[in-house]
């Protein structure tokens, strides 16, 4: 299913884009009863499945959707989702930049390596943790005002 999604989200471009940017996400799918790959997610307080979409940015027109458990995914997951997407889009269009956006739970070693390997671009947000909160506070001087101007 995912190559004929692939298939028609190619075929409603003309002329072939020169890039594309995809924006990679999950959402929450609630199930109810005993449904395989179903799991309990904290972050949602609810047993579900959390799909992976991916959209044309620019188009808002959905490229891929994955269905799996309800839980945030590893960096091989992500990483397989991301070559199965990407390849399937550049068996039709060989020559067509990709960047990929995603939230921070997407910014996986393995998924940034593949993408450098593979000539994909990519934007994933970053976590907050203590370190970075030092980093930044230092770089913003006193009152939170950065002490190298505008």
């Amino acid at each position: 299913m995912m190559a004929a999604m692939v298939d028609m989200f190619c075929d409603s471009f003309d002329p072939v884009p020169r890039r594309i940017v995809l924006d990679i996400d999950d959402t929450e799918d609630r199930t109810y009863g005993q449904q395989q790959l179903f799991l309990f997610n904290a972050h949602h307080d609810s047993h579900c499945f959390m799909p992976i979409h991916i959209y044309e940015a620019t188009t808002g027109k959905p490229g891929a959707v994955f269905l799996r458990p309800g839980k945030t995914p590893d960096g091989i997951e992500v990483t397989t989702v991301l070559r199965h997407a990407v390849q399937a889009i550049r068996a039709r269009w060989p020559r067509v930049d990709v960047l990929i956006r995603g939230d921070s739970h997407y910014g996986r070693p393995e998924a940034m390596a593949w993408c450098e390997r593979h000539r994909v671009g990519y934007i994933f947000g970053l976590a907050g943790n203590k370190v970075l909160l030092r980093r930044v506070t230092a770089d913003a001087g006193p009152g939170g005002k950065s002490d190298q101007g505008p």
